[in-house]
């Protein structure tokens, strides 16, 4: 990860912030878009170790003619399914791992940037774009009445001048 973005107006900074809880959110869904396939070729290779286990080793019959090559047969094809699937993985990841990584690093770098900006905010100013902005919980009224404003616009200039001694 290469850090945190530096922001230079208060609009794309408050719009960074109310979009924080958001951007774990993405993260979270484009890792799990990612390994989803891996997921599912790895339980494939589960499945056909488990039927390796059952098969009796080749070579060994029990004296009925076309059992050792029936087996064999099955062993064989079994093995090369699970090399077939070994491959698909490493191909996926070959071909996927580049953007993956510069996606969640674009991802992590805003969530950084908006750390960065809070963490240079006094409790008192954090406390406030934090009920403001980023929880969610409070409601408007209940952020001016936990506060002490009185009026609307003072909300919005309050966050806006805290925003402003951070640029």
């Amino acid at each position: 990860m290469r850090g945190h973005y530096t922001i230079h107006t208060v609009a794309i900074l408050r719009n960074e912030i109310k979009m924080y809880s958001r951007f774990y959110v993405e993260r979270d869904k484009l890792i799990q878009s990612y390994v989803k396939p891996l997921r599912e070729l790895y339980l494939k290779l589960f499945e056909i170790e488990q039927k390796l286990i059952l098969i009796k080793s080749p070579g060994k019959g029990n004296g009925l003619s076309g059992y050792v090559q029936e087996s064999d047969q099955r062993f064989n094809d079994l093995i090369q399914k699970k090399e077939n699937i070994k491959l698909e993985m490493i191909e996926y990841i070959l071909t996927n791992r580049s953007q993956f990584l510069e996606e969640v690093d674009e991802w992590n770098r805003r969530i950084a940037t908006v750390e960065y900006y809070l963490s240079k905010l006094n409790d008192e100013d954090r406390e406030f774009i934090n009920d403001l902005y980023v929880d969610h919980k409070m409601k408007f009224k209940a952020v001016m009445e936990k506060h002490g404003i009185k009026n609307e616009t003072h909300v919005y200039r309050k966050a806006k001048n805290i925003l402003k001694k951070e640029i």
